[in-house]
């Protein structure tokens, strides 16, 4: 698979902006189509307070809202423009339930991104963004850390690995970012000192995919997800993948602790499926 269709959320938080600036650089790395979507909230008047409620401020509402959609357009255009990409992006902004729109224009794209979950900055209702489209989608995620990515993404991965459905998932989603990378790491994080390797296996597959894999243990000396991120530091990578870890009920489940640590506190881009 290639990447052919980027989908990247944009807002006008700081965290936003510089989640923008990764969409378009990693979508002319790619030479792929960029839909930037700008997500409008149901504004906030119920059926039964139409009588109520005064009509002046109904369309002020309505107005702002417009005004909002038109700024994050115009500064999502000037972004392809800049990059000389005018042709190769297109605007979509939506009104709806933030987690419905993101999941259901997501499954038209090969790649989404997205911010980091629980961000301050974020509006309530986007904070948990990230999380809800990972399970919904059916589609990766690259989620991008509130300070931005590196000036690349994916020369240098580090590929969390357990064996289970989410993390096989996740490989083969990743494989055109795998297949371009200069170094792979799979790092499988054990629960003692075993010398045995349990990444050998996959890391023979990607080998013959042609992916420049070596693989690594770890002893957990603590949570596994701060082990992963301390070990993509010290290798100097720029991307990890892995797989985004849930349950049937997520909607009142919070996700496993190595998602949900990833998810909220990554220093580096982070490639999630479900």
């Amino acid at each position: 698979m290639t990447l052919k269709t980027l989908l990247v959320h944009v807002d006008d938080t700081p965290a936003g902006k510089a989640r923008l600036d990764a969409a378009v650089t990693l979508a002319s790395d790619k030479d792929a189509h960029l839909v930037g979507l700008g997500i409008r909230p149901p504004e906030p008047v119920p059926a039964y307070g139409a009588a109520v409620i005064p009509k002046a401020l109904v369309r002020d509402i309505s107005k702002e809202n417009d005004e909002h959609m038109s700024a994050l357009r115009k500064r999502f255009e000037e972004k392809l423009r800049q990059a000389g990409r005018e042709a190769a992006g297109e605007w979509r902004a939506v009104t709806g339930e933030p987690e419905d729109s993101a999941s259901l224009h997501g499954r038209y794209s090969d790649l989404m991104i997205l911010g980091q979950v629980g961000l301050k900055q974020t509006p309530e209702g986007l904070r948990d963004l990230a999380e809800a489209v990972i399970l919904e989608s059916g589609r990766p995620v690259l989620v991008i850390p509130e300070k931005g990515a590196p000036a690349s993404i994916g020369r240098r991965i580090l590929v969390a690995w357990d064996g289970s459905r989410e993390a096989a998932r996740a490989v083969s989603d990743a494989l055109p970012f795998l297949r371009e990378a200069e170094k792979v790491t799979l790092l499988s994080v054990t629960s003692d000192n075993s010398q045995q390797l349990p990444g050998a296996e996959i890391a023979a597959h990607l080998d013959r995919h042609g992916v420049n894999v070596e693989s690594d243990s770890q002893a957990a000396r603590g949570p596994t997800g701060e082990t992963i991120m301390k070990q993509a530091e010290g290798l100097g990578c720029d991307l990890i993948v892995t797989g985004a870890y849930g349950h049937a009920r997520w909607r009142e489940i919070v996700l496993g602790g190595v998602t949900n640590t990833l998810l909220r506190r990554s220093p580096l881009p982070v490639f999630m499926s479900h």
